[in-house]
C-alpha cells in the first residue's frame, strides 16, 4: 500500500469521487477505457488527461473516469480515445449495465 502525503491526498480524492458517483445497485461502474462493467472493489480511477501533462488536474472530477486496473495500466501516462463513445458510455451508465 502507498504511503505519504501524495497518498493521503489520493484516497481522500478517490472516496469523494465515489460519493459524487455512487456505483449501481450492483456495486458497478462502467469502465470508461473499455465500456465493460467493473465492480467499485475492482475499479481504480483513471485520469482521460495524464496528470503528467496537467498535474493541477490531480484532484478534478471531470478529468476522472472508472477504469478496470488492466485498463488503467495499459494506458498509462497517455490520453486515449476511449473505445466506446460518450453516448455509449452514458446509455450504459443509465442502464445499469
Amino acid at each position: 500500500k502507498k504511503h505519504g502525503k501524495k497518498a493521503a491526498e489520493w484516497r481522500r480524492v478517490r472516496a469523494a469521487w465515489i460519493r459524487a458517483n455512487p456505483p449501481s445497485h450492483e456495486g458497478q461502474y462502467v469502465c470508461g477505457i473499455c465500456g465493460k462493467a467493473v465492480h467499485i472493489d475492482d475499479m481504480e480511477l483513471d485520469h482521460v488527461n495524464p496528470r503528467s501533462g496537467s498535474p493541477e488536474s490531480f484532484a478534478d472530477f471531470s478529468n476522472l473516469q472508472p477504469s478496470h486496473s488492466w485498463c488503467n495500466q495499459q494506458k498509462s501516462s497517455r490520453r486515449l480515445k476511449p473505445l466506446i463513445s460518450e453516448d455509449e458510455y452514458q446509455l450504459r451508465k443509465a442502464l445499469d449495465i
